[in-house]
């Protein structure tokens, strides 16, 4: 049943849905047919025009998502959809055509230019959808670039595979088989493809084997050793390290951390930036909260917590080479680790301190944790859970650090409301 409202650009932007998708007549439109908002129960925002042809038929149009089509050039376009029904014509019948001769000679090129930006865009982190790119680019398009999306087959696809395995990239292999999957279900999906089209990776194995989660976790030796070889690390790098330990924040959120999304004691990172495009808050410890004090009284840019030495690049993008530097000024007992597992160490170790593991998930960011959280108001209340956790982890690595016995954390701290 839908809902008739005036909409307005906060109503639209405040919108939500909770088990099924809403609908909301926009009561604000008074041209002949009907501008439709829906929002799905995952936040998804499109509008539509609903409209009779001549024949007495109802019809949609999609007309496209909110934000990227506002209020106003909605009701714009809703109105020219209106005058071309008031000629006769059917404006949805027509799109209809247009798909099917679109889908009847469409390239891969073509195809995957549109799952670029109608899927990667909108449902994947940026990191992810340069990796796509790149992909695509390096191994898809070069075989496949002109040719009908129809015609490549299930054998096309394990020869391409088997090139990249052959080269040496068992795990780019097994990537890339992903991306053809993703690539082929999106066209299915939309229609770019009949819709009894078999995904030509259907069948297909993975050509670089099952691949082995990485499992290293440094002991308590290598975090004294990294701790120590810290102390005299080069800024703001030493402390880009600190923070990804006591945050437990993967190396990009932390590399790409902006000073406005500093918010008193708690670090608010948007849905944007993070990998599972969801908004996390992290409180930060006493500790972590000082660093990036010290760090904000130096620093040399308005906007970037860390920002890059270089013009092309507005902040730190790559550790690599730190890392290496890093390692090296550990010694062998150090021994060799990636930014990754300063998170996954952190984790270990706050299963070790006896810490909920779904509290654990929900200070990393895994979105698994938040559908364990069923309504809003327990998951704003996990935060003192998490700022107490967080403080723990701080002493406790504190006296991993320097040998201290760990100080005693007191919770009657002010914590902030947000």
């Amino acid at each position: 049943m839908s809902e008739k409202l005036e909409l307005s650009a906060p109503f639209i932007r405040a919108a939500k849905s909770n088990s099924r998708l809403r609908e909301i007549v926009d009561a604000g439109f008074n041209t002949p047919g009907t501008l439709i908002l829906r929002v799905s129960p995952k936040g998804l925002k499109t509008f539509t025009f609903r409209y009779r042809n001549l024949a007495g038929r109802q019809r949609r149009y999609g007309m496209g998502h909110y934000p990227e089509l506002t209020l106003g050039k909605a009701r714009e376009k809703a109105r020219k959809l209106s005058g071309r029904v008031a000629n006769g014509e059917d404006p949805a019948e027509d799109k209809w055509k247009q798909k099917q001769a679109a889908r009847e000679a469409m390239s891969f090129e073509e195809l995957a230019r549109l799952y670029l930006r109608d899927h990667a865009k909108r449902h994947k982190a940026p990191k992810s959808q340069r990796e796509d790119k790149r992909m695509l680019g390096k191994d898809l398009l070069p075989e496949w670039k002109d040719r009908d999306i129809q015609t490549i087959t299930r054998g096309e696809v394990v020869k391409v595979l088997d090139a990249i395995v052959a080269r040496g990239a068992p795990v780019a292999a097994n990537r890339t088989r992903a991306l053809v999957h993703a690539v082929f279900e999106f066209g299915i999906r939309k229609s770019y493809l009949p819709p009894d089209a078999v995904n030509p990776c259907r069948g297909v194995a993975l050509p670089g084997g099952k691949e082995k989660s990485r499992e290293r976790v440094l002991s308590e030796e290598e975090i004294k050793a990294l701790w120590k070889a810290l102390d005299g690390f080069e800024e703001p790098l030493g402390s880009l390290y600190r923070l990804m330990l006591w945050t437990g924040q993967r190396s990009g959120e932390v590399k790409a951390m902006c000073w406005n999304e500093i918010e008193g004691d708690l670090w608010v990172l948007p849905a944007a930036k993070t990998q599972n495009r969801l908004e996390q808050r992290v409180p930060l410890s006493r500790a972590a909260l000082a660093c990036v004090e010290a760090l904000k009284e130096d620093s040399t840019s308005a906007v970037w917590v860390f920002p890059s030495r270089f013009k092309k690049t507005p902040h730190i993008k790559t550790l690599k080479k730190a890392t290496d530097r890093l390692k090296k000024a550990g010694g062998p007992k150090l021994g060799s680790f990636t930014p990754h597992d300063l998170r996954r160490t952190m984790a270990t170790e706050l299963l070790k301190m006896g810490i909920d593991d779904t509290l654990i998930a929900k200070i990393l960011g895994h979105k698994w944790a938040d559908r364990s959280i069923t309504s809003v108001y327990n998951r704003w209340q996990k935060l003192p859970e998490m700022r107490q956790a967080l403080e723990r982890w701080a002493s406790r690595l504190e006296q991993i650090a320097t040998g201290e016995p760990a100080k005693v954390v007191e919770m009657g701290r002010k914590q902030s409301r947000r």
